[in-house]
């Protein structure tokens, strides 16, 4: 186990750099002969497997320097609060999901966004900052509401109150 703690970054970057490999080799799908879009329902699988390369790159090439070793003195406290930030995030998503019929996309999702900033935050951050997070929350939330219903006319849980 120490040993994967050692390597792991090294070990992750060089699978998904296989996987991204495989993903663009299975973005050549057949399309009919029939589309004459300029852009094929296969354009997005490439792009997503050339970024995900370039990321794996970024990740050995950051392994094999060293970069993240300096981090591993201070590993024991950092996994402790690592695991309660995910469990906080698994728990802020399933409270999304359920205030998401209730509330409605755009309030559910300035407070999902409001709520996940303070988690992921450093606990050195102040506390003037969640007025921030708060405000930027309710822009992403506004934002995403306007481009899913105006941009791409896609309808978005309105919830009981109607937004």
């Amino acid at each position: 186990m120490e040993q994967f703690k050692k390597y792991g970054g090294f070990l992750t970057g060089i699978f998904c750099l296989l996987l991204s490999v495989l993903y663009f080799k299975g973005s050549f799908i057949q399309t009919s002969r029939l589309m004459t879009a300029k852009y094929g329902p296969d354009f997005m699988p490439k792009i997503y497997s050339l970024a995900l390369c370039l990321l794996s790159l970024a990740l050995i090439f950051q392994e094999a320097k060293g970069l993240n070793r300096q981090e591993q003195k201070t590993a024991g406290k950092e996994e402790k609060r690592s695991e309660a930030r995910v469990a906080l995030t698994m728990g802020l998503i399933l409270l999304y999901i359920v205030l998401l019929k209730q509330i409605g996309f755009l309030i559910a999702s300035a407070f999902y966004a409001a709520l996940q900033m303070i988690v992921i935050q450093s606990p050195k951050t102040s506390k003037k900052k969640y007025i921030q997070y708060i405000i930027f929350g309710i822009a992403v939330a506004a934002v995403l509401t306007y481009l899913f219903t105006k941009v791409f006319s896609v309808a978005l849980p309105a919830g009981k109150l109607g937004f």
